[in-house]
């Protein structure tokens, strides 16, 4: 039996759905070294009906992963570190992104100047303490200062005006639905006044440990999307059988030290988490790229599943060389983690260099983020 992940699509029209899950169940998977295809997930991506000129009212099937002759990842289990041979080349998805920064989205322009702003949404639904999120919207005032938001009746600092969206810092805990208004009469109790308010709620938890770590490089890193697994698992779970995801957040990239995870959000233990974006290699040459995860995670690279942590247990490594040549590369990374101490690192050594951790800069989060954010806002 091959265990295959058919993820939930998220679909940026006016008709965006959710992928309803199947009933949380702790399904789980035979053999970790046959996991023979997925759909992607980000909003826009291969699994989105509408870049292919769908209606955007459904789910895609699952897309087996391309990559040709590169070999299946190891099991580590009984190992601290495991590499396997050297691979071919991997297929970039689009040319790398030059000078480190992707264009902003052009603001709408909808909103009549002098009226207050509109929110479309809020990415991600969970956010740390001094990390970034975007609020999605039209009729801002373009300078950001001008520009008031709050969670929960808590002041919270815009940083940047950038086309479609602001970018705000979470400068305290809150929990509440987001409220936008600008100029210095705009306020939001002002009769008169208007101003946005988001139909969902975000939640700003405090810094700590595991994951708990504040996302702080806008318009870069990771999306993450949680689930509750419901129960411990020996293997990586079936993601398609254990429900609807509990929340998204952002990560600057892959860092996380073992330690006694407290938790965060909603997730404390028994929890999953698909992370999801481009890596993006600006330079070409030989890397070694290594997965270390406690308790399980498998790490996709151009559809193409690369390290596999199997099993369950205390933090271990799975290590691989292969030639990347300069572009945009889809990264999938599947993780799941029971209980007691947490792991989860995703590092690269260039030409024989030293080992460090990928850093936020080279990661993108799905271009689509706007989709996402209004899907939760309806």
């Amino acid at each position: 039996m091959t265990r295959t992940y058919l993820a939930k699509t998220l679909v940026t029209a006016a008709s965006l759905v959710l992928f309803t899950g199947c009933g949380k169940q702790n399904q789980q998977t035979d053999n970790p070294d046959e996991y023979d295809g997925y759909t992607d997930e980000t909003p826009g991506g291969e699994g989105d009906d509408t870049a292919a000129g769908g209606d955007g009212g459904s789910d895609s099937a699952a897309k087996a992963p391309g990559g040709g002759g590169i070999a299946k990842s190891s099991s580590t289990r009984g190992s601290t570190v495991k590499k396997v041979g050297k691979h071919r080349s991997l297929v970039a998805s689009k040319p790398a992104v030059q000078g480190g920064e992707k264009p902003d989205k052009p603001a709408p322009n909808k909103i009549k100047k002098g009226d207050p702003p509109v929110i479309s949404g809020v990415a991600p639904s969970i956010i740390v303490e001094g990390g970034v999120f975007n609020v999605y919207g039209d009729g801002f005032d373009e300078n950001a200062a001008g520009n008031k938001i709050l969670i929960g009746n808590k002041g919270m600092k815009v940083l940047e005006h950038r086309g479609d969206h602001l970018v705000v810092e979470a400068s305290s805990a809150s929990s509440g639905k987001v409220k936008a208004a600008k100029g210095k009469r705009g306020g939001f109790g002002r009769r008169g006044s208007g101003g946005a308010l988001t139909q969902n709620t975000v939640q700003i938890v405090p810094a700590g440990d595991g994951f708990a770590v504040p996302a702080t490089v806008a318009g870069h890193g990771l999306l993450a999307t949680l689930y509750d697994v419901g129960a411990e698992s020996t293997e990586l779970p079936d993601f398609n059988s254990i429900g609807d995801p509990v929340g998204y957040m952002m990560f600057d990239n892959l860092n996380m030290e073992s330690s006694n995870f407290g938790g965060v959000g909603p997730i404390k233990d028994n929890f999953g988490i698909h992370f999801q974006g481009s890596l993006n290699v600006v330079e070409g040459g030989e890397y070694e790229l290594c997965l270390e995860a406690g308790d399980g995670a498998l790490l996709f690279v151009s559809e193409t599943p690369l390290l596999d942590v199997s099993g369950a247990g205390e933090a271990r490594e799975v290590c691989d060389t292969l030639e990347i040549e300069p572009g945009e590369y889809d990264l999938q990374l599947l993780y799941f983690q029971n209980s007691a101490d947490l792991a989860l690192k995703l590092t690269w050594a260039k030409d024989g260099g030293a080992k460090e951790p990928i850093p936020a800069t080279a990661f993108f989060p799905p271009a689509n983020l706007d989709g996402l954010a209004a899907a939760l806002n309806q």
